[in-house]
């Protein structure tokens, strides 16, 4: 199908936490599959590939549609793939560090 999910629970002091992760692989045909994943949600990581700062600029799309379907939920912004930096696109990084 393409949209992986990975269920796990942990404790975070003595609360039960139930993590559940969708990775869609920045498919946008899957956005609207997701879209009720979305409205339950309470923390999204937006993932964007480092060695190609290009696919940054999809975090922002992807934000606005979870906003559309949950106002609440709250974003972290991960950078992949930091082994295939050049010096070129690390200088690059300086605006997106202070997203």
């Amino acid at each position: 199908m393409g949209c992986e999910c990975l269920q796990k629970s942990l404790f975070v002091d003595d609360t039960e936490v139930r993590l559940f992760l969708y990775d869609t692989a920045g498919q946008e045909r899957f956005a609207d599959m997701a879209a009720s994943y979305y409205r339950i949600g309470e923390v999204c990581f937006l993932c964007f590939d480092l060695s190609n700062l290009s696919s940054f600029d999809n975090t922002k799309w992807w934000m606005r549609k979870v906003v559309d379907h949950n106002a609440k939920c709250s974003f972290i912004l991960v950078g992949t793939k930091e082994d295939l930096l050049t010096e070129e696109t690390s200088a690059a990084l300086e605006p997106i560090s202070r997203w």
